[in-house]
């Protein structure tokens, strides 16, 4: 969610995403943030600061900075105005790995989804789903929706007056990583409603307390 804590839809994110760490990585796979003083590291950190490890498992939370989108090759999908990821701890199950539960929000169909759909979960139009986050290199991180979890990411249509069940998302979407952010841009992976899909958004990751969160 890590600087990805990722959608996901992630689905979204997996639809990862919470996330998503967007972040910079090495073998030693330290997270940590950039603090001002010396000695000067190179990037992640800008000019005249250092990169520094938390000394301890640091809670982080994520959050979208751009719409999130899962679209089929048919153009249809669904779009997202906002992904919220609560925090978690970073390194669940190893280094550079974490686990975040992604909540998807102001959620509307594309195309009524070639369905007919007005509404996508009402009344609050969200998509909520477990997602497993983990740093692959120093430019790529990989958002995998928990299948373990009762249909996550499930999608409900409002149809007519009735609503209709198209199911969850699967799969996994591997992001770029940029500084402090994990950037989808149509990856691939995911299958939602029977189709493989893609998905396209940005997640950045923080500490509890604001402090951008970086892999290094």
């Amino acid at each position: 969610m890590k600087r990805f804590k990722i959608v996901g839809l992630c689905l979204m994110a997996a639809f990862a995403l919470s996330a998503v760490v967007a972040s910079s990585a090495s073998a030693a796979g330290e997270y940590g943030t950039c603090l001002a003083g010396s000695p000067v590291n190179k990037p992640p950190c800008g000019a005249g600061e250092h990169f520094t490890p938390f000394a301890s498992p640091e809670m982080v939370a994520s959050h979208g900075l751009t719409e999130f989108t899962l679209e089929n090759t048919e153009k249809r999908g669904i779009k997202c105005g906002l992904l919220l990821d609560l925090g978690t701890f970073e390194n669940v199950g190893g280094v550079g790995k974490s686990d975040d539960t992604l909540t998807f929000q102001n959620c509307t169909p594309i195309e009524e989804l070639g369905t007919g759909c007005t509404e996508i979960n009402p009344p609050k139009h969200e998509i909520v789903g477990l997602v497993l986050d983990e740093v692959l290199s120093e430019t790529k991180a990989e958002v995998k929706i928990d299948a373990g979890t009762p249909t996550p990411f499930d999608v409900k249509c409002l149809v007519g007056g009735s609503l209709v069940d198209l199911g969850g998302v699967k799969g996994a979407a591997k992001g770029k990583v940029e500084g402090d952010k994990l950037v989808f841009t149509k990856a691939e992976g995911l299958m939602f409603f029977g189709k493989a899909s893609t998905i396209t958004g940005t997640n950045l990751t923080e500490t509890l307390s604001g402090m951008p969160v970086f892999v290094n």
